[in-house]
């Protein structure tokens, strides 16, 4: 069984990019647009899978930035449901059933430990899991924010 380590996306591999929740058609267009300008902030060194909170209409779009960008995870996981539906709590359980599955569950890879940028989600998944959860100081989020000025 082979290793692998767990990322959240943003905030960790890429930074948190602002939005204003606009769930419209023109909303997600510029979310998407903002999305395809980040440069990564972290490359994970050796075999990975990606949880995010990012929901699953966004797949081919964050598909395209991991390729743009040489990032191969193992596995991508997006939130399954629609962005109108989207919350920390259903995003905490999303990523808290994939984390499970990879550290007890799957035949193929255990996840050792688990990288996330959101310090609610980190505490929370800390409560629900049987693996560590580590927090991502964004820090480097903060300079991204500083540069684009």
């Amino acid at each position: 069984m082979k290793e692998i380590i767990g990322f959240d996306l943003d905030g960790v591999i890429c930074p948190d990019v602002e939005w204003d929740g606009d769930i419209s058609d023109e909303g997600i267009a510029r979310l998407h647009k903002l999305r395809d300008q980040i440069y990564p902030i972290f490359y994970p060194n050796g075999d990975f899978i990606l949880i995010t909170g990012r929901p699953t209409d966004d797949e081919i779009v964050t598909r395209k930035w991991l390729n743009k960008h040489q990032i191969g995870p193992l596995k991508v996981h997006h939130y399954e449901k629609e962005k109108d539906t989207w919350n920390t709590d259903k995003v905490i359980y999303h990523k808290a059933r994939w984390i499970s599955h990879y550290s007890c569950q799957d035949e193929k890879y255990r996840m050792t430990c688990f990288v996330e940028s959101d310090w609610l989600q980190v505490q929370e998944l800390k409560k629900i899991i049987n693996i560590p959860v580590y927090h991502f100081a964004t820090e480097l989020n903060l300079y991204y924010e500083e540069i684009k000025k």
